[in-house]
């Protein structure tokens, strides 16, 4: 998944965080504009549909949000 979502055009960062525990995690991407995430919604996508076709993920959604302030 994180090689695939490297590509997508406006891609800034990402991190993919995992409680070992209970198994539970989630993604969070950074892109470099609003339009840079509009245009990936596609891509972005199936990069997920492939991830949860090997039975290991499972997507439960997807929010998005606007960055506000960096520390």
């Amino acid at each position: 998944m994180i090689p695939n979502a490297k590509k997508l055009t406006g891609f800034k960062g990402g991190y993919w965080l995992v409680d070992r525990k209970t198994g539970m995690g989630f993604g969070v991407t950074l892109f470099e504009s609003e339009v840079a995430l509009q245009s990936s919604e596609e891509a972005a996508k199936k990069i997920r549909e492939q991830a949860a076709s090997t039975g290991v993920t499972q997507i439960t959604g997807v929010e998005r949000y606007e960055v506000v302030a960096q520390a």
